[in-house]
This record gives structure tokens, C-alpha cells and sequence, in this order.
């Protein structure tokens, strides 16, 4: 199956909003080391796709 590009490009801005969550929600827990509770990664990944979207 050929991808056209707009689903490649789909496809690399996917990825890139997954590693920058990733990347993300470790500067979190780093930040939040301290704090037991545990990244709300749903929550994060709607941030990071409204920030994305808006650029």
C-alpha cells in the first residue's frame, strides 16, 4: 500500500506528538519526582495536540 503524503504527514506528526509527550512526561516526573500520583498521559497528549494544532 502506497501512503500519499498527507498521511504520511499524518503519520510523522503523530510520531513527533508522541516523543514530545514521552519526552514530556519524563520532564514531569522529574519535575514532579516528589509526587507519587502518576502523569495523567491522556490529559498531556490533548495538551500537546491543542499546542500542536494551534501553531
Amino acid at each position: 500500500m502506497k501512503l500519499t503524503n498527507i498521511q504520511f504527514d499524518l503519520a510523522k506528526k503523530n510520531n513527533n506528538i508522541q516523543f514530545e509527550t514521552k519526552r514530556f512526561c519524563v520532564l514531569l516526573s522529574r519535575l514532579y519526582i516528589w509526587k507519587p500520583k502518576r502523569v495523567d498521559t491522556q490529559r498531556v497528549k490533548s495538551i500537546f495536540v491543542r499546542r500542536v494544532e494551534s501553531n
